[in-house]
């Protein structure tokens, strides 16, 4: 597999917020419109991985994969990382990737990615990409 692309920014801060919540033990709310009552996995598409992050109240972690492989990694998650439900939020680097390759790239994977979560019954949520 490629090398990586960086998390966004705003994702990442959301995961340092999703772990301080699960590790608070706050009321649990499961509002995708507010990223710091996110409790649930969030997945960030690249042209070359697919990141998928998620808390539990012991740590926080990212996992980078392919569309091949999303569904093994999905069912590998621990249980309690899914306190909303079969639901995820998800965003693409397709407005931030440089060449027409990337974009393109990028878009086949949100594709294969969406087919993904919905052949084994995921709610995704996209928010904008960042730019």
């Amino acid at each position: 597999m490629k090398e990586s692309l960086p998390l966004p920014l705003a994702l990442s801060a959301l995961f340092v917020v999703q772990a301080l919540l699960v590790y608070a033990g706050s009321p649990l709310e499961c509002s995708s419109d507010d990223a710091k009552y996110w409790l649930n996995p969030s997945i960030v598409v690249g042209p070359d991985s697919i990141s998928v992050a998620y808390s539990t109240s012991e740590y926080a972690t990212r996992a980078d994969t392919n569309a091949e492989q999303l569904p093994n990694l999905l069912k590998r998650l621990p249980p309690q990382v899914w306190p909303c439900g079969d639901n995820i939020i998800g965003a693409s680097s397709t407005e931030a990737a440089g060449s027409p390759g990337e974009k393109v790239r990028t878009h086949k994977n949100v594709n294969a990615v969406k087919q993904v979560l919905k052949d084994n019954g995921i709610n995704v949520e996209w928010w904008a990409s960042p730019k």
